[in-house]
């Protein structure tokens, strides 16, 4: 009886169910504050998506089969940040004590300087990840390799 208890309460609290008003939780990318691995920079995570973002590549995991698209010849100091802060924060508990609280999140993030003159953002609607490259003016679109394995 608890079992049906307790699955009868999480389909009638708001939030829990994915038929409450206004649909299910926005996609939103939030710092790594130790949840994975120091090289990873960024992470969204989904009931059927998880991706990490790291200065050459983002790795990308959707049930059983990973993708990785590499940067080729991007610039390896590129800086990646979030961009259009959320009102969200997201809470981690690390281990047998170790609290994450309050990190912000984040519903865009951006690779900036990838190449010369060419920022990339990945962003999203719904649980779809999207990336956008921003080109200068007067820049060459050409640079843009990408690897995907």
């Amino acid at each position: 009886m608890r079992f049906i208890l307790a699955m009868l309460f999480l389909a009638v609290v708001p939030g829990f169910s994915g038929n409450q008003p206004g649909g299910p939780l926005p996609l939103f990318f939030f710092p790594n504050t130790g949840q994975a691995d120091s090289s990873v920079q960024y992470i969204v995570q989904t009931s059927d998506l998880s991706a990490r973002f790291r200065r050459g590549e983002a790795i990308f995991q959707v049930h059983q089969h990973q993708t990785a698209v590499r940067f080729v010849g991007a610039n390896p100091a590129v800086s990646i940040a979030g961009l259009e802060l959320l009102a969200g924060k997201v809470n981690f508990f690390l281990g047998t004590a170790a609290w994450k609280t309050d990190v912000p999140s984040y519903a865009k993030v951006v690779y900036r300087g990838l190449y010369p003159g060419i920022d990339m953002t990945y962003g999203g609607t719904g649980r779809r990840v999207k990336s956008e490259f921003l080109v200068a003016a007067g820049t060459d679109p050409g640079q843009i390799r990408l690897n995907y394995s």
